[in-house]
């Protein structure tokens, strides 16, 4: 948590133990010099030499002048200080010189306190008793409160004694009451810092027993210290863990964890201004001097909800959140903090992507959840791309969140917190107080929305949210009432991967159906409703928000993706089932408010169909069902039929109609009665159109006439109801308009009317004038269409006899793409007629036709590939040169590709084309300039061999060299400045494709490469990116003088990822393996890089020497220096995906396995399950030596527990079993513990 806006960023785990009493403050000389001005430990070395007066050049002024000179790199030079004071007790008598220290260390009289006071007040305990342990020899703590206790190092307070363990603990000496001399013996030379730490170890010793209490907390101290550096090597050398200890670091977090970590110490970095320290204890001593006020406060302000807090309060929540005695807090708070906090406490709620504020709205106002919810200790969110309009934001890894039990939390579960086979687990105390949150908030918009983003829900809060619902809500009336019945109905539901049951069902009736079997197929069938939020709306920030604006409700239908096939005698009963099914689906629908709406269950003729969209697929498979009984007993599916009288819905309403049209199910005079019996909306509503032609089409030669007639009266004359409400002359003519189609549709499917067709149709169309035969296709149509692919019709039959004068534009044809094809005759008129084309568009630009640049566009794709002859060439060059830069940007790709084609010959001329298409093409991407798009991961190859900058740039590139030439071309140069000079990526797609040529171009044009291409060849920014990207592309490793001279940004690259790393790691690696003075590459830069490169970069340079390796006898020989020289050996690196790393790379070279082996042996960690264990070799083509290396290796990487180990960790040990080429007892405990779970 943070107290200030720029301060450190204090632990967790921190905040709690000091307000438990159990954190030990170590001050340091940083503490006197930030506000009392006394010495640091280096300072008081000097103050002290001046003044008992050391000789000039004395060993003790050498040291103190070599500590304060600066290095090269800004940083002073590590040199003991208190090897100087050692210098000085040899110059002067040791007494002389603490008398000394104590005369320079005396305070002003109206010193300044504060940070004193501020640390005293974080030091009390539980029991308010202040106790901390300083090193520093001044009294000033106890300036601050006379009454406090002081002790020396000769009578320390014993720890294990809490009533007498309190005040200042000086545990190196102190200065007498006057700063005369010291009252007692201190610990200031080299001899007595190693007497108290190292030979008699008293100071160590006491430290450890304060550690076995307390967290340590070092303030005012450096990673090089004396205290510091003597303590932590004490406790290396008596192998004791440092643990608990933590240091307020100046600088960034980088630096103090290079500092700290290292020794074991957890650093808490506060910049690089001191006040960001001070403040952020004084106002850390404000909390812990009443915790309880400070809480009112924070929760009071945190009622005003998280939007309008800053990233550093919410991480004060957040901090509350973590806590039990916080969450006790956050509970009994008053006023209540509002249930939008929960979307604090969520990451998956804070790295949402931003939405607008209100749906189909585009002037709404968009929410970013990081910026309104996001803590201080989160990762800014990485760029998106924002091409990909599926890409959402990640979380991180280590993103907090106050829904996963902490550390503290584990610590303190109980056996019924962590459950047993015959139960369920507790929730953990702070788990609970989170439940009650969220239940004591049911009746807030917010909670809902956040709930429902739960898969699933611990039994016990879904528990306490019934319990709400059925007591304190039932009267409330709350909107949201529904949607949580709803929510907690599905988190009850069972999860079940119903396709996968569908197949295991399946295998089970191929042994025969029973009637429990088919209800359990049945079942998996079952609607069910989905409670969801809405996609790309922002989280309600109001208590009361509309349900309506941010949640979805819909009934979910099974997609089994199997068909059953029940026999004959369970049939009926499938139908049954899955008619109680249909009921129950058509009723979800109503209950939810959703449109009912099926789509067609009659398929084409001579087609069937496979399922359908929601609720029309059970429909669907219904039918499919009956269509079963019908064929296997008529009888049984026409009862059926007769069943579904007595059901109302839009469902059986379809399904009757569906039966109507099929002879076996219903009788002519039931078909006709469905028929006649039908009102005027459903026979005219569009819902059941396609269905009920087809079924009146399909029984119309049985109908009696009278039912014909009836028929053809309703469709001349019978009213359609939704028209009532139109203007009389608009719904007259749209009522024709379906009498209309209707009529075409019947007579094109060979029905036979008694009435005179061409007299309705004549006296139709007197109302219906503009009605077309066409309009008829969109009838009995499906309401979903058929998946479709578009051709192009390039035919040019219907304009080769058009006057070329007269030929553009082509009139567009009224079917448009209703015959699912393309008309584009143009581009077969080009392909047959070009010279006539180009007279065509000559006439087109000449009397303005606005599209003529995309006739010419057509033109140019077309007959880019075809050999046209050079005048005509001409004559397109001229005339396209005529087109304004807006016109020569909509067809810029086909010309370049035109040009592409034609390069070579325009080159070879002299008539100027190919410049004069480059300068057409160059300014109109200067007109319209390609900005740059931060994304992660960029392909800049893809785009630049995509953009149309790129392909100008290859069509120069792949121009043929004039005869005898090697060198680049004038010419090329100065169309290569024009494209590198354009502004944002166009210029750094043309970047990209030249550096793939850097060597080329500096061989021959060295100047213009330093200053076009090279200068990019920077660290950051986007025209590096496109630089680097360029030149990790290239054929072959780069010249080693390149190579130098880019060494420094090529390693600074190394580490960021990217598509380009891979390939600079090898130009680097075998810079490195360069002999003698062509070395480029030497071992500590590569070993940095490794270093600092990350996981992907070792793995990539193990796999290149590798790979190098395999056929490569000089790899072969580097394949130990580099391990033994560059490999690094840092703790850092000891992880258990190195290990796996290393021990894969060895047996890429088997006959080096153990030499490889024994040198990384050290670094070897336990693996567990997930991680590699994976050889490149068989254990068979190990030496003997290499198989004991492998036997030695897997004791350390294969974990005692045997269920811990990786997968193939048995496989390995049973065939070095298999050799026989190994014994002993290592190899019998491996096999022992192998054995002990097989499966």
């Amino acid at each position: 948590m943070k107290f200030i806006e720029n301060g450190p960023d204090i632990p967790d785990d921190l905040l709690v133990a000091r307000d438990e009493g159990r954190v030990l403050f170590f001050c340091g000389a940083g503490v006197s010099l930030a506000f009392a001005g006394l010495s640091d430990f280096l300072k008081l070395a000097g103050d002290v030499i001046n003044d008992l007066g050391s000789l000039t050049g004395s060993p003790a002024r050498r040291l103190h002048a070599a500590a304060n000179t600066k290095l090269p790199s800004g940083e002073k030079p590590f040199v003991p200080v208190d090897r100087m004071f050692t210098l000085l007790d040899l110059e002067f008598d040791p007494q002389e010189v603490r008398d000394s220290v104590a005369r320079v260390l005396k305070p002003q009289s109206n010193v300044e306190l504060h940070g004193h006071k501020a640390l005293i007040d974080l030091s009390r305990g539980s029991d308010g008793r202040p106790r901390l342990v300083t090193t520093n020899f001044d009294r000033l703590f106890e300036a601050c409160n006379p009454a406090l206790t002081s002790w020396g190092p000769d009578n320390l307070p014993v720890p294990e004694r809490p009533a007498d363990f309190e005040g200042i603990i000086h545990i190196h000496g102190r200065v007498d009451e006057d700063y005369d001399a010291m009252s007692e013996p201190v610990v200031l030379s080299s001899s007595e810092f190693g007497r108290a730490y190292l030979s008699d170890g008293w100071a160590t010793h006491y430290i450890r027993r304060l550690m076995d209490r307390f967290k340590i907390v070092f303030v005012g101290y450096s990673a090089d210290d004396p205290p510091v550096q003597y303590l932590l090597e004490a406790l290396r050398e008596e192998q004791s863990p440092v643990e608990n200890i933590y240091a307020f670091q100046h600088g960034d977090e980088q630096h103090a964890n290079e500092q700290w970590l290292q020794k074991g110490v957890v650093p808490v970095a506060f910049g690089d201004d001191y006040s960001n320290l001070w403040d952020t204890l004084m106002a850390w001593s404000e909390r812990a001097a009443d915790p309880d006020a400070w809480f009112q406060r924070t929760v009071l302000e945190a009622s005003a909800g998280p939007s309008i807090c800053s990233p550093i309060f919410r991480g004060r929540i957040a901090h509350l959140a973590s806590t039990l005695v916080g969450m006790n807090k956050v509970i009994a708070s008053d006023p209540p903090m509002p249930s939008t906090w929960l979307y604090v406490l969520d990451p998956q709620v804070r790295y949402l992507d931003p939405a607008p504020v209100k749906r189909r709205d585009p002037t709404s106002d968009e929410f970013d959840p990081f910026q309104h919810l996001g803590l201080d200790r989160d990762e800014a969110p990485p760029p998106v791309d924002p091409d990909d309009h599926f890409e959402r934001r990640k979380v991180p890894s280590g993103a907090w969140t106050a829904f996963e039990p902490t550390p503290r939390d584990v610590k303190s579960a109980t056996v019924k917190d962590v459950g047993s086979i015959f139960g369920e687990s507790s929730p953990l105390p702070r788990t609970w107080r989170l439940m009650l949150f969220i239940v004591r908030r049911m009746d807030e918009a917010p909670t809902l929305w956040w709930a429902a983003g739960l898969r699933s829900a611990h039994p016990q809060l879904i528990q306490q949210l019934e319990h709400e619902l059925r007591y304190r809500l039932r009267d409330s009336g709350s909107v949201l009432l529904p949607y949580w019945r709803y929510l907690i109905t599905q988190w009850r539901r069972p999860p079940v991967e119903a396709t996968q049951a569908a197949i295991e069902i399946a295998h089970r009736a191929a042994s025969g159906w029973t009637a429990s079997l088919v209800r359990e197929a049945i079942e998996l069938a079952r609607p069910r409703v989905k409670v969801e939020r809405m996609f790309r709306v922002a989280p309600p920030m109001t208590v009361d928000a509309d349900p309506t604006e941010f949640m979805n409700l819909d009934v979910e239908y099974a997609d089994l993706h199997q068909d059953f096939k029940f026999d004959d005698a369970h049939l009926p009963l499938a139908v049954s089932l899955w008619r109680s099914l249909l009921v129950e689906a058509e009723q979800l629908e109503t209950d939810i408010g959703a449109w009912l709406s099926i789509d067609t269950t009659r398929p084409d003729d001579g087609e069937r169909l496979g399922g359908g969209y929601g609720l029309t697929g059970p429909v669907v498979k219904f039918t499919h069902l009956v269509e079963a009984l019908e064929a296997a007993n008529p009888a049984a599916a026409a009862q059926e039929v007769q069943a579904w009288n007595g059901q109302d819905g839009l469902v059986f309403e379809r399904l009757r109609i569906w039966a109507a049209g099929r002879p076996l199910l219903t009788t002519i005079d039931q078909a006709q009665a469905l028929f006649a019996g039908m009102d005027d909306e459903t026979f005219w509503s569009y819902r059941h159109e396609r269905d009920l032609l087809f079924a009146i089409r399909d029984r119309w030669a049985e109908l009696p006439d009278a039912g014909r007639r009836a028929i053809e009266t309703r469709i001349l004359r019978s009213p359609i109801p939704y028209l009532a409400d139109h203007a009389p002359t608009e719904a007259e003519e749209r009522a024709a308009v379906h009498r209309l189609n209707a009529i075409h549709w019947f007579t094109r499917q060979g029905i036979a009317f008694g009435f005179d067709v061409a007299k309705e149709r004549a006296r139709l169309l007197e109302a219906a004038p503009s009605w077309q035969e066409r309009w008829a296709d969109h009838t009995a149509q499906p309401q979903v269409g058929k998946v479709r692919s578009i051709t192009t019709d390039t035919d040019p039959a219907s304009i080769l006899d058009v006057p070329v004068n007269k030929l553009l534009p082509i009139e567009v044809p009224e079917e448009g793409f209703r015959d699912f094809k393309e008309h584009d005759p143009f581009a077969g008129y080009a392909l047959e007629r070009p010279a006539h084309s180009v007279l065509a568009l000559h006439s087109a630009m000449r009397r303005g036709v606005e599209t003529a640049w995309h006739y010419w566009s057509t033109f140019l794709r077309t007959t880019a590939k075809q050999k046209t002859s050079a005048r005509l060439d001409t004559v397109v060059v001229r005339l396209v040169g005529s087109l304004p830069s807006d016109e020569i940007a909509k067809l810029w790709y086909p010309l370049v590709e035109w040009l592409t084609e034609r390069g070579p010959r325009f080159e070879n001329g002299e008539g100027g084309e190919f410049d004069a298409i480059w300068d057409l093409v160059v300014a109109a991407a200067a007109l319209h300039p390609s900005g740059y798009k931060q994304k992660p991961g960029r392909d800049w190859s893809f785009e630049s061999l995509n953009s149309v900058i790129g392909r100008l740039v290859l069509a120069l590139l792949e121009l043929p060299l004039p005869d005898g030439s090697h060198a680049v071309p004038a010419a090329w140069l100065e169309r290569l400045d024009k494209v590198l000079a354009l502004p944002g990526d166009h210029a750094r797609h043309a970047l990209h494709l030249v550096a793939q040529r850097t060597p080329w171009f500096q061989f021959h044009e060295p100047a213009w490469t330093e200053d076009r291409v090279l200068a990019k060849a920077i660290v950051d920014g986007p025209d590096a990116d496109a630089f680097w990207s360029g030149f990790a592309r290239m054929v072959r490793v780069p010249p080693p003088d390149l190579v130098a001279q880019l060494k420094a940004p090529m390693l600074a690259r190394v580490g960021r990822g990217g598509r380009e790393e891979s390939n600079l790691i090898g130009y680097l690696l075998s810079a490195w393996a360069s002999e003698g003075p062509q070395q480029i590459v030497f071992d500590a830069e590569l070993r940095d890089a490794l270093v600092l490169g990350g996981d992907d970069v070792r793995r990539t340079m193990l796999r290149f020497v590798s790979d190098w390796a395999e056929d490569n006898d000089r790899w072969r020989a580097l394949v130990m220096p580099f391990i033994t020289k560059v490999w690094p050996k840092q703790r850092t690196l000891r992880r258990p995906q190195m290990s796996s790393a290393l021990v894969r790379f060895a047996s890429s070279v088997p006959q080096q396995f153990a030499a490889v082996m024994q040198a990384v042996m050290p670094g070897l960690v336990p693996l567990s399950i997930g991680h590699d264990l994976h050889l490149d070799c068989e254990v068979a083509d190990l030496d003997v030596v290499g198989i004991a290396a492998l036997v030695t290796a897997l004791q350390r990487l294969l974990p005692s527990e045997r269920g811990d180990w990786p997968y193939e960790g048995k496989r390995l040990v049973d065939a070095i079993v298999a050799t026989g080429a190994a014994q002993g007892p290592e190899l019998d405990e491996l096999s022992r513990r192998a054995a002990e779970r097989d499966f």
